[in-house]
């Protein structure tokens, strides 16, 4: 018996030792990477080679997508295709259990048709429908088949994914007066926030989810008003079928609300959200901090309402400053913006009119904010450009014009704004260079081969400081139409680094 035990201890002294030596030949044979003594590796980038967006807006409309060239070339291919969608539920229902789907001829279960609408595959260049995307419905009795405006699911691969953005916008027919309504298509998240006027002013608010993935999503919707958060009956449970588009009104639950504030938040899956009010969208705001932007202030036009939610437990007071192209400053009536905790707050800035800028937000108390410029043109607090960024739907047509209000709050900024039509590829563009602290508006033509729409592009350059952006369309006869903060696509991701270790899991 002692001998037994004396070999089972030699046995796993000589494995322990084997498995030793592996791991000190391992260990030596590779480059350093990080902790004492080596140095740290640095994150490598590699090229996006997937990308999903979705339009979030059923009706009228022009669908805009634009791949921006960069990065590794190759190819790729984009495939729009249509989301099923569901009449707007009553608040507080359960979202799509008290919704009616509106057959359409992709499926009685919620999931698309295996044939795309359409499929793309020319980074650089862009494309537009010509009024928006029809799904056949359900043939009726008389065997006509009826269309109906869908929700659309963008999904990109290889070279198409790499800055990839598009937009839904209507624009007035020809010749005739109106406002041009136009959301933003983005990424599925899990959490979005939006600010605007309450029932008293915009009597429907409607809050539009697309589910792109093949799971379902359960959706909760939080809500702010002026006189605090709502308490009981909150409209939670919105359930969002698999590749499928659902709009839920909210407007009855808070009737008597001067502002509100919307948390969009996912407890299961994934969705694009979007709020839309008698045809304005807002925007989405980023999530609630200390530090924040608001871009793209129009150079023309009055009217200019900030909105702020402190949706924590301790009241909050914003301090505000306008980066505009004499440098920055408080405007007048912004010296300390008492927040009471879990309520919004709109203050009129008229000081601002006419003046093209961005605001800077700080707040000891964590909070979130949008703008309202005129009557219709929303903006709302964006990070900072990354790599690039992309409005893939700015119009060329006689009567709009068409800028871009870059600032830099923090050092100066340099940025590469280049353009693309249907017919055209991006150019070599125009570099704008913007002094730290200071806004700069620049004018943007279309290029040639852009009769019919244009996309734009702006590339922070090397070395250049945090710089934000806002695209401002104008009509000859209506204004500020609508405002675009420009946010980052992206053409690689970084990877960290990582290390040998010597760590382990035992279930």
């Amino acid at each position: 018996m002692r001998d037994l035990i004396e070999r089972r201890f030699v046995l796993f002294g000589l494995v322990a030792g084997a498995l030793g030596a592996l791991f000190f030949v391992g260990w030596i044979s590779q480059p350093a990477t990080g902790g004492p003594g080596g140095a740290a590796a640095a994150p490598r980038a590699v090229p996006v080679t997937s990308a999903i967006s979705s339009c979030p807006a059923p009706g009228p409309g022009r669908v805009a997508v634009f791949a921006a060239p960069g990065g590794q070339a190759g190819q790729g291919r984009a495939e729009v295709v249509g989301a099923p969608s569901m009449a707007i539920a009553a608040a507080g229902s359960g979202g799509s259990s008290a919704a009616a789907s509106i057959g359409n001829g992709l499926g009685s279960s919620g999931s698309t048709s295996a044939a795309p609408l359409l499929t793309l595959s020319q980074p650089g260049r862009l494309w537009l429908s010509k009024n928006g995307f029809a799904v056949a419905r359900k043939p009726r009795a008389t065997g006509q088949v009826q269309t109906q405006s869908a929700a659309v699911i963008i999904e990109a691969t290889g070279a198409m994914a790499r800055g990839l953005e598009a937009e839904q916008t209507a624009y007035p027919p020809n010749g005739s007066a109106g406002t041009v309504s136009g959301v933003q298509c983005s990424r599925p998240g899990t959490d979005f926030w939006f600010l605007g006027p309450g029932p008293v002013q915009a009597a429907a608010i409607n809050v539009h989810l697309v589910n792109p993935d093949g799971v379902p999503a359960a959706v909760d919707v939080e809500i702010f008003t002026d006189t605090g958060p709502l308490q009981g009956n909150a409209d939670t449970g919105i359930e969002v079928p698999p590749r499928s588009s659902v709009v839920q009104s909210v407007s009855k639950l808070v009737p008597g609300a001067q502002v509100v504030a919307l948390h969009v938040r996912t407890s299961v899956g994934r969705v694009v959200a979007a709020v839309q009010t008698a045809g304005v969208w807002w925007r989405p705001a980023a999530a609630p901090a200390a530090q924040m932007v608001i871009p793209g202030l129009p150079g023309t036009g009055p009217g200019r309402q900030l909105y702020l939610v402190d949706p924590g437990g301790s009241d909050a007071q914003v301090h505000v400053q306008a980066v505009t192209a004499a440098g920055t400053y408080e405007p007048a009536g912004a010296g300390g913006i008492d927040v009471p905790a879990g309520s919004v707050v709109a203050v009129d800035l008229p000081s601002l009119n006419g003046t093209p800028a961005a605001l800077q937000l700080q707040s000891a108390t964590p909070v979130t904010a949008a703008l309202l410029a005129g009557d219709h043109a929303f903006t709302a607090a964006t990070p900072p450009l990354q790599q690039q960024g992309v409005v893939s739907d700015n119009e060329s047509a006689d009567g709009y014009t068409t800028s871009v209000v870059l600032s830099a709050p923090a050092g100066g900024a340099q940025v590469r704004i280049t353009t693309a039509g249907t017919g055209s590829a991006s150019g070599a563009g125009q570099v704008v260079s913007i002094a730290p602290a200071h806004s700069a508006n620049v004018m943007v033509s279309a290029p040639r081969g852009g009769r019919d729409g244009f996309a734009i592009v702006i590339s922070p350059m090397a070395g250049s400081g945090p710089v934000y952006a806002g695209r401002v369309l104008q009509s000859r006869t209506g204004g500020v139409q609508l405002i675009t903060p420009v946010v980052s696509a992206p053409f690689s991701v970084p990877l960290p680094a990582v290390n040998g270790s010597l760590m382990a899991t035992i279930p």
